[in-house]
């Protein structure tokens, strides 16, 4: 299990939120153990840059179209924090089938869990 970390900020302080959080992780040796993900895929972005080997996340609140495509090739990513309810099973399993990692938020029906979990 890991621990997701939600970097939040104003955009005058990506670069801050990245300069600090990044050494306190590895100081702590911690780089395995957690996830930083952020609605603002531009700290995304520049905490990969700054830190390839931490995994990291966008999450979203609307959908994207072919978000595969958006997270590995734009923001340079492997994971997609999203809410649950704005994906089709189908688009959850082709998100799946790309080899990114989904953490869906807001999941209300058994059935509906097990499509997240394959």
């Amino acid at each position: 299990m890991k621990l997701n970390i939600e970097l939040k900020g104003a955009i005058h302080q990506r670069t801050h939120v990245i300069q600090t959080i990044i050494p306190f992780i590895k100081d702590y040796q911690l780089i395995d153990k957690v996830i930083l993900s952020s609605f603002d895929h531009r700290v995304i972005y520049q905490a990969i840059q700054h830190t390839p080997e931490i995994e990291t996340a966008v999450i979203v609140t609307a959908a994207l179209h072919k978000p595969e495509e958006y997270v590995k090739h734009i923001v340079e990513t492997q994971g997609y924090h999203f809410l649950s309810p704005l994906l089709l099973d189908e688009e959850t399993t082709e998100i799946i089938k790309s080899g990114l990692y989904i953490r869906p938020d807001t999941v209300n029906e058994r059935d509906q869990l097990s499509i997240y979990m394959k």
